[in-house]
């Protein structure tokens, strides 16, 4: 299915696919009339009391409401929100089938797991959890504090009281926690958006491609640079401009060009040290000396994958720059076409 995009490239615990398979199948069986952040939530927000993890019912039960209760108001609350699609069972069926597969419901749910996962690296874990997407329901405002109102609670005290359980965590936890968050300057940063190869590009796209390639070569060839060095590049730069493309959705480029140069280069230079091994010593190559050669330049290949990135990024701003000076050439010259007269229909004799 379509929203399952918006899980596979994050650290996601069992629980939360859970939660969102179970929120997802609830939108389509009761579709609401419009697919939004906050219908999305509702469902969300349900389907985590649904699952009833540790820590919610814990922090639920210092604000002295079960859980059971909260889930009775929130189902009740969630069907006049769908008055509309009741009435007609086919049509439900229809829309519930169609919602699935909508590009609307992929993009509210990774709205809501992207809020999630920096609750998550707020508290310094790696697996996002569904209390971390309660976490992030509770701060915004919406039909949940209507619901949370019906039993005398407020958003914050809830919210208050599930980051005290939070808190309670095991000490191998904290110690691991502490870990991260020393790394989480780096790791938001190679975690931030930035510019990257897109998934879909046209001819223009190519034919740029295949230019930048072509003077590249002929910067190597220039240099007087042996065939095996065009190979290593061509799978370097391939490697990149992919990973970039596929890895955690094309979301993080910046921490994929890292991830792929520190895999691709040091390869490279373990195929490279046992061929020139071979060539020496046909009777037998070191492959002690090939891994110990592959492993201190892990360091270097991801250097080298964020300056490689960096310029496959240029390439794709050129891209961008040229698709958007192409759009406002058609808006101007649209602007300055003469307006279309309808013809004046004939006139018959009576």
């Amino acid at each position: 299915m379509v929203f399952l995009r918006c899980l596979y490239r994050r650290d996601i615990a069992r629980e939360m696919i859970q939660v969102v398979a179970r929120a997802s199948v609830w939108l389509a069986e009761h579709p609401p009339k419009v697919v939004d952040p906050q219908a999305v939530g509702l469902a969300l927000f349900l389907a985590v009391l649904e699952r009833k993890p540790q820590a919610v019912c814990a922090a639920l039960e210092k604000c002295a409401v079960p859980v059971e209760a909260l889930l009775d108001a929130a189902e009740a609350a969630q069907w006049p929100l769908h008055k509309a699609a009741e009435a007609n069972s086919q049509g439900q069926a229809d829309a519930g089938c169609g919602l699935l597969y909508s590009e609307e419901l992929t993009e509210c749910l990774t709205h809501w797991i992207d809020a999630a996962e920096a609750q998550a690296w707020a508290y310094s874990e790696r697996a996002v959890r569904p209390e971390h997407l309660l976490l992030a329901i509770l701060e915004t405002d919406g039909p949940w504090n209507d619901l949370l109102a019906r039993r005398g609670l407020a958003a914050g005290a809830v919210r208050e009281a599930l980051e005290a359980e939070l808190a309670l965590a095991p000490r191998p936890a904290r110690r691991q926690a502490e870990i991260i968050r020393s790394w989480g300057t780096t790791a938001q940063w190679l975690n931030s958006p930035a510019v990257g190869v897109p998934r879909r590009f046209g001819v223009g796209g190519m034919l740029v491609i295949v230019t930048m390639f072509g003077l590249l070569y002929g910067g190597l060839q220039w240099l007087h640079a042996p065939p095996l060095v065009f190979l290593m590049v061509a799978v370097f730069f391939a490697g990149l401009a992919l990973g970039q493309m596929l890895l955690r959705g094309g979301r993080f480029p910046r921490a994929a060009s890292v991830k792929m140069g520190a895999i691709l280069w040091p390869a490279e230079v373990f195929l490279l040290a046992l061929y020139v091994g071979y060539r020496v010593n046909p009777s037998g190559p070191s492959v002690g000396g090939a891994l110990l050669a592959a492993a201190v330049n892990i360091p270097i290949g991801a250097f080298l994958g964020y300056l490689c990135g960096c310029l496959v990024a240029g390439v794709v701003l050129l891209l961008d720059m040229g698709r958007e000076l192409r759009n406002r050439f058609r808006r101007s010259r649209a602007t300055h076409l003469p307006a279309k007269v309808p013809p004046e229909p004939p006139v018959t004799a009576r």
